[in-house]
């Protein structure tokens, strides 16, 4: 996959937690990899088989 120049690098960091719910961090990226100021918190949570 490539990068188009007009779309922004996205990083994501996070975790597994002990309780299965993956959890972090996001932030887009300049071409020197350092974050802008565009970032948020993510996560995740598994669904429940009945």
């Amino acid at each position: 996959m490539t990068q188009r120049d007009d779309q922004p690098l996205l990083f994501f960091d996070g975790a597994v937690r002990p309780d299965g719910n993956l959890v972090g961090n996001y932030c887009t990226q300049n071409q020197a990899g350092q974050c802008l100021s565009n970032y948020g918190l993510w996560s995740l949570q598994p669904i429940a088989k009945p």
